[in-house]
């Protein structure tokens, strides 16, 4: 063994490039290959994601009877309002949660009491719930939505995951 003079080095410098090819490294994918590869994917799953957003605001359109109705208008709206931040509490009833979203600024109650009336009525008997008194519910929901909150917050509200992750109303 000899010793090491003070001018000579014990370690030689590093090269990142030379060292990869002496063990025969290559990266899989340059950046631009990566980048081209995963926006079809990204674009895949921001598709999922608008349409099961759609789905979960205009579902209730698609259903023949008022009482179904009434009932998917109720998630729809609830999930709108779970993307504003205005979430049902846990133990929190839903006329406790109408007249929170009241108090705050929506006329929500007017829907809660409509969606109370079909669910606890006359179990045997038809409602004389039509599905024009359910469209104008959405209407005065949809006029005092929209008088709240402006589009770039609509916007956001839309873009929220909050009704997606949540599935109790």
């Amino acid at each position: 063994m000899s010793k090491i003079d003070p001018g000579s080095e014990l370690l030689q410098e590093f090269d990142e490039e030379s060292e990869n090819k002496a063990i025969g490294f290559s990266p899989l994918f340059s950046a631009k290959e990566f980048a081209r590869a995963s926006l079809p994917t990204i674009g895949v799953i921001a598709l999922l994601f608008f349409l099961l957003k759609s789905l979960t605001y205009h579902a209730w359109k698609l259903r023949r009877t008022a009482k179904v109705r009434s009932w998917k208008l109720y998630c729809a709206i609830s999930a709108r309002l779970a993307d504003s931040g205005l979430v049902r509490r846990y133990g929190e009833t839903r006329l406790e949660y109408a007249k929170r979203v009241d108090n705050a600024f929506l006329p929500f109650g007017e829907i809660s009491a409509t969606i109370n009336l079909i669910k606890y009525a006359d179990r045997g008997s038809q409602n004389s719930l039509t599905t024009e008194q359910v469209n104008s519910c959405y209407e005065k929901f949809r006029l005092a939505y929209q008088r709240r909150y402006r589009w770039y917050q609509r916007a956001l509200h839309f873009i929220n995951p909050a009704s997606l992750l949540r599935r109790k109303w």
